[in-house]
């Protein structure tokens, strides 16, 4: 099975942080960590725009990784 982008929130209850994981499924990002939320298809609220948007943003601070490099997962311990 190959490896597709999946915009991810991580939900910290007062707000989130976006940001983007390569990964074979929902399910295999979801398993990371309990404030993952990893989305097959944008969000219901979100415009088409704002997932451009949040992509963007995601790629220009750096945050887009592989589910197989564990590395990036110390960011939210």
């Amino acid at each position: 099975m190959s490896k597709r982008t999946f915009l991810v929130c991580c939900d910290y209850g007062t707000g989130g942080i976006w940001f983007l994981v390569d990964a074979e499924s929902k399910k295999q990002i979801d398993a990371l960590h309990p404030e993952f939320c990893a989305f097959e298809t944008k969000p219901d609220w979100m415009s088409e725009g704002d997932k451009t948007k949040y992509f963007l943003m995601a790629e220009k601070a750096g945050h887009h990784w592989d589910v197989d490099n564990k590395e990036w997962l110390k960011k939210f311990k």
